[in-house]
């Protein structure tokens, strides 16, 4: 391996490391969306101090986020909001105070929220379209129900009728 760019701190091969702990995790993020997002969090965030750029990680936490958004129970897709919350207390509030431009800071909130929302309103729309699919298999299970039911009915109907009938009604 080569040396590693200016600024980088731990080599190529720490950030190669930090970069698969970024990325390959998303593999499992419908499953475990909220640890998916954790340890994605966790290695954009050491990464970031070590030199790394904010590039493909940010685009690692952004599809975990959406992930915890759309695919987290109720209690825990608040991990989402909690950890913007928490990142824009502990880290963006100084780097806003000690001189950093606004536009470099604040857009980032509201991508971030605006992903987890999108999560949420995609969990919201598949839960109504399965609500909806629920619905319609149980109005087609009725309406042959009900065609089977009126359909014994008739043939009782007629069997009555036939029990009642005589050759000599007819004479």
């Amino acid at each position: 391996m080569g040396a590693p760019p200016a600024g980088l701190v731990g080599g190529s091969t720490v950030h190669t490391v930090l970069t698969a702990s970024c990325t390959l995790p998303l593999f499992l993020r419908r499953r475990y969306a909220v640890a998916v997002f954790v340890t994605v969090v966790v290695a954009a965030g050491v990464q970031f101090e070590l030199g790394g750029g904010l590039g493909q990680p940010f685009f690692a936490v952004i599809i975990a986020l959406y992930a915890v958004g759309a695919h987290s129970s109720r209690p825990l897709t608040y991990v989402g909001p909690a950890a913007v919350v928490l990142q824009v207390l502990l880290a963006d509030i100084p780097r806003l105070r000690s001189g950093a431009a606004w536009d470099e800071v604040v857009p980032a909130w509201f991508i971030l929220l605006g992903v987890w929302g999108f999560g949420r309103w995609m969990r919201h729309r598949a839960r109504a379209a399965e609500a909806l699919t629920r619905r319609a298999e149980v109005a087609e299970r009725e309406r042959h129900e009900q065609a089977a039911r009126a359909v014994t009915e008739e043939r009782a109907r007629i069997a009555r009728g036939c029990t009642t009938w005589s050759p000599t009604a007819w004479a």
